[in-house]
């Protein structure tokens, strides 16, 4: 022993009131973050398949304007999937993945309704026809494309106007 009275302080074992306090807002924070990760995924879903809709359709609409091709498309219970149109007909473009309007398949629990002069049009209608159209002039069939998730009662629709122009309106809530 030392000369200075050899008393050592003893160490407690076990954490301090601050450290658990540390740790249980570390885990709050995570279970914060987790919860709203998985609570808003359907949301996020819907919003993402209405805001790719919108630019794929803009996207045929430009080339249409640019190649003097009319370019339709049809919304089904499976997905949707444009085509030109031809003098043979409705052509459907390929499902390469060099294609950018390939057909597309929906989300999971993605669920729609197609409105085009105010009439809600059956997908399983004409399945060899368009239901709209982008023309060569920079005009589109006017129409209205309601989306919704079966996880959500949130609603995103996505308006077609005569003039070319399209208008992503949302998230609704119906209730």
């Amino acid at each position: 022993m030392s000369g200075q009275g050899g008393v050592r302080p003893r160490r407690q074992a076990g954490l301090s009131l601050i450290e658990v306090l540390v740790v249980l807002v570390i885990l709050g924070v995570l279970a914060g973050a987790l919860t709203l990760s998985l609570g808003g995924q359907a949301e996020r879903r819907l919003e993402n398949e209405a805001r790719r809709i919108q630019a794929l359709i803009g996207l045929a609409c430009e080339r249409a304007l640019l190649t003097g091709v009319d370019i339709g498309w049809r919304f089904e219970a499976e997905g949707w999937r444009f085509g030109l149109l031809r003098r043979e007909g409705w052509v459907p473009l390929p499902a390469s993945p060099a294609e950018e309007l390939r057909p597309r398949p929906w989300e999971p629990g993605m669920r729609f309704s197609l409105r085009r002069q105010g009439l809600l049009l059956d997908p399983a209608a004409d399945p060899d026809q368009p239901q709209l159209v982008c023309l060569a002039s920079g005009e589109l069939t006017p129409f209205e494309l309601e989306l919704g998730h079966e996880g959500s009662t949130l609603r995103w629709r996505l308006l077609g106007r005569g003039d070319g122009r399209l208008e992503l309106v949302g998230p609704e809530d119906p209730r």
